[in-house]
């Protein structure tokens, strides 16, 4: 499967959707973590599929620990954050999300298309952050800002200024 395969251009893992389990209390910044990952994932060419209950090192623990009522519940609860948090050429009924079972735990798959019309921006973690343009690049999602962030949007969307 494309778990065992680890992390990559087109995988990402993230261990919860919004608990932490290093403070063991529920932290909007691993929503955050998440959001970024699907955020990079529509900027990308190739899009991605995101993996919430699998860690980094591809050991599955699954979403319990979010302590949601069930699985739809925590899809739910991404669909709405999605909605609420990226802005742009993004369209949440483009998105997978589906729970499955493996090694007897239930995990989120969520299946990224790549945006097609025009860059997806992510308001930043705390209301005073503008909002913030993820890329995936190989293994990690990185920020676009100026720049390189004008460059990308005009070569991946054809969107801009051409001098």
């Amino acid at each position: 499967n494309l778990i065992s395969q680890g992390e990559s251009s087109i995988a990402e893992f993230k261990a919860t959707l919004r608990w932490n389990v290093k403070t063991n209390s529920k932290d909007k910044s691993m929503t955050y973590q998440c959001l970024k990952a699907v955020a990079g994932f529509l900027n990308s060419p190739y899009g991605g599929t995101l993996y919430i209950g699998v860690n980094d090192d591809t050991s599955v623990n699954g979403i319990e620990k979010d302590a949601f009522e069930d699985p739809d519940k925590a899809i739910l609860y991404l669909t709405d954050k999605i909605e609420t948090s990226l802005t742009g050429g993004v369209y949440v009924a483009n998105i997978k999300m589906r729970p499955i079972t493996l090694d007897d735990k239930v995990i989120i798959m969520v299946e990224v298309p790549p945006a097609t019309t025009s860059p997806v921006y992510c308001k930043g973690p705390t209301k005073r952050d503008g909002p913030v343009l993820y890329v995936r690049e190989g293994t990690s999602t990185r920020v676009f800002t100026d720049q390189k962030a004008e460059g990308y949007i005009m070569e991946r969307f054809g969107i801009g200024e051409s001098e």
